[in-house]
């Protein structure tokens, strides 16, 4: 092409060439600088991931761990290893800390599971102080067993919920202020108010006994009634009176030879009363 070239086209092709090789550079110039700038782009990313990550370790460890996740991604999109290395540490870190918050939460289940209520209460607390704001503690109650002297009372909150009756299990939740009503005819109440959720068992004696009804019979009871399938037993002197307890009425009574001593005694379906004949 040199020899077939006249003088000006030579010079045109040389300017043309020069154009070229100006342009090239140019270009050059303009990917490194796109590629500068992309990395420094990505290096701002990773670094506000990183310091994010280890903001919300502790109050979001969920979304912590995902956006540990896209730190190795773009870590990895940039082949820069350092921060390869620091997402993986902090996604192994994460997933550890995820992996011992439901375990400590299975333990406690089975401890409440097993009857174990302040084994199981103690880890529920353990739970919300060192795994604060993990699906494991999210939702977790302390386990609480309730129980009483004598058993079938009413149990029931202040804002007038009943619970059930005596022997029961229930559920506290943390912060949560907690005050028992324990009611049974017969007895005065009783209010119990569960200031350490940690306990695991309340147990209430109902000591304070109240007349429940009357039925006037004439005769003082020498002893304490007994109450057998629906009919309470009372000894007064020497007889023994027989009553319906719903509806409250006088349904039998034995006149015997010498007064009763002691509280009849209940066998099978005899019923066993001393005298002093």
């Amino acid at each position: 092409l040199k020899r077939t070239f006249s003088p000006m086209q030579k010079e045109r092709a040389a300017v043309f060439l020069g154009e070229l090789e100006a342009r090239q550079g140019g270009w050059d110039r303009d990917r490194k600088d796109r590629e500068e700038k992309a990395r420094a782009e990505a290096t701002r990313k990773m670094q506000e991931l990183a310091a994010s990550i280890e903001s919300d370790r502790l109050t979001d460890p969920v979304g912590a761990l995902a956006r540990s996740r896209q730190l190795r991604e773009l870590a990895e999109s940039v082949k820069d290893v350092e921060f390869m290395r620091r997402a993986e540490d902090l996604q192994q870190s994460l997933q550890k800390f995820l992996g011992d918050a439901f375990q400590l939460k299975v333990l406690a289940d089975t401890h409440e599971k097993d009857g174990k209520f302040r084994e199981a209460a103690l880890l529920i607390d353990r739970l919300f102080s060192e795994f604060p704001n993990t699906d494991a503690a999210r939702g977790a109650l302390y386990p609480l067993e309730i129980v009483s002297r004598p058993s079938g009372v009413r149990v029931s909150t202040r804002t007038g919920l009943v619970l059930g009756e005596t022997p029961l299990r229930h559920r506290v939740k943390p912060g949560e202020p907690v005050r028992l009503i324990f009611d049974k005819p017969g007895y005065g109440s009783v209010q119990f108010d569960v200031k350490d959720k940690t306990l695991g068992r309340v147990s209430v004696d109902l000591l304070d006994k109240k007349e429940a009804w009357v039925l006037p019979l004439g005769v003082s009871g020498s002893s304490d009634p007994v109450h057998l399938d629906g009919t309470l037993y009372v000894a007064g002197g020497s007889r023994l009176y027989a009553l319906k307890t719903n509806p409250h009425k006088l349904d039998w009574f034995e006149s015997l030879d010498g007064n009763i001593e002691g509280a009849p005694k209940p066998g099978g379906k005899r019923l066993y009363v001393a005298t002093s004949a």
